[in-house]
């Protein structure tokens, strides 16, 4: 069955999404972030906050165009989705939105709860006095972060400022006073994917999870990548639903703009890395992901390389060029790392579980870069099979865009 004629054949078959309710804002276990630490956390990040999101114009029409046969870029319906912040439904019939609002100080939230403290942030969830609307706080301490952790949460800022629309939790202002910048978010009232699947049982429906997460998430991806911004951390826990259960996705403190800085550290969550984040000297057109993974470990050849960091030592940024990274060894690499990330999330979302996960992370990331053992359980449909496989080449300049795999047939 085709991807656009599920809509009518299986409209209303999701997730009943009131049973949300049932948790609270910040219940998501955080899976660890970092180069083989708990393996559902991303690295740079200290853990996926609750990111809000509000409701935003409906994409009905790009789902009415329809995927065209062949799986090429379908540059047409795309051409008609033009993007605009709007309010959420909390916000329906007020005088004033959460983006009329300037933001200068503490005084202007009430009601205040802690969903989350790290080691150099806090996130809250609060009312805002003016505007009545709930939003998020994520406030940042000072005090205790270094240059690095300043220019990564610029770099958050300054993409947040630029993605506004469809599909992306939206930044509503900034503050700062001695002690803290403060970041005032969209608040998600239906809270996250990785929540979602605890209710669940571990996954979801497969077409509905085709129509409504991975044809949305497709979309702002699309979006993304033309301004060449790369998100790095794709996952349930940073993939959130409006009240009316529509995809916002949010958590941009590892995204990069590679026209700008060029991307080359092992940043996201591990069990979603790419073959060519995790590798960074290894040159995988080598090898193409056909050796099998026992024979790696039984030469040593795959720990050797996994174990490797050539880029321990600098920090991406501005200054840091092609050449200095080539006389590493090093090549940077692009948005195709959030394309097998979506291929990622679409077998966990309806198998349960990510298609590498074992419990040693370097076992982990060896998978990732050379096996091509993945189980795809035959009550599902070929074509979800077909399109995981297509999104998990492990050669990037093989591997789709987010464009192409909108026209994927599944």
């Amino acid at each position: 069955m085709g991807l656009f004629s599920i809509l009518k054949d299986k409209a209303g078959q999701g997730p009943d999404h009131s049973e949300l309710a049932e948790l609270d804002d910040h219940s998501v276990a955080s899976r660890a972030k970092s180069e083989f630490a708990p393996k559902r956390q991303a690295h740079f990040t200290e853990a996926p906050i609750y990111r809000p999101a509000n409701d935003s114009p409906k994409i009905a029409a790009l789902y009415k165009a329809g995927p065209s046969k062949s799986f090429t870029a379908n540059t047409t319906a795309l051409s008609h989705l033009h993007l605009a912040a709007e309010s959420s439904d909390s916000t329906i019939g007020a005088q004033i939105t959460p983006e009329d609002v300037e933001y200068t100080s503490n005084a202007q939230f009430q009601n205040r709860v802690e969903l989350y403290r790290g080691s150099i942030s806090t996130v809250y969830k609060a009312l805002c006095s003016t505007s009545k609307d709930t939003v998020i706080i994520k406030a940042y301490e000072k005090a205790k972060m270094k240059t690095k952790n300043f220019l990564r949460m610029e770099r958050e800022i300054k993409l947040m400022r630029c993605l506004v629309g469809e599909g992306l939790a939206q930044l509503y202002g900034v503050f700062e006073d001695q002690t803290h910048k403060t970041l005032v978010m969209e608040y998600c009232k239906g809270g996250d994917l990785f929540k979602l699947l605890l209710l669940k049982g571990g996954s979801l429906d497969e077409h509905w999870v085709c129509i409504e997460i991975i044809v949305p998430l497709l979309r702002v991806l699309v979006l993304m990548h033309e301004q060449h911004i790369l998100h790095r951390d794709i996952k349930p826990e940073n993939i959130f639903l409006t009240g009316k259960h529509k995809l916002k996705l949010g958590d941009l403190g590892l995204a990069i703009r590679s026209n700008e800085e060029l991307p080359f550290t092992r940043s996201g969550t591990l069990d979603y890395m790419a073959p060519e984040v995790m590798s960074l000297l290894l040159d995988m057109r080598s090898h193409g992901g056909d050796m099998l993974y026992k024979e790696l470990v039984t030469e040593g050849m795959a720990m050797m390389q996994v174990l490797a960091n050539p880029t321990a030592d600098i920090q991406e940024g501005p200054k840091v060029t092609k050449a200095e990274l080539k006389a590493r060894g090093v090549r940077p690499y692009d948005e195709k790392v959030d394309v097998w990330a979506t291929g990622i999330l679409a077998y966990e979302l309806v198998v349960g579980r990510p298609p590498f996960e074992v419990n040693d992370e370097v076992q982990t990331a060896t998978m990732i870069m050379f096996s091509n053992n993945i189980s795809y359980p035959p009550k599902h449909s070929a074509l979800w099979a077909d399109f995981v496989k297509v999104a998990l080449e492990k050669k990037p300049h093989i591997r789709p865009t987010a464009l192409q795999m909108l026209d994927h047939p599944w």
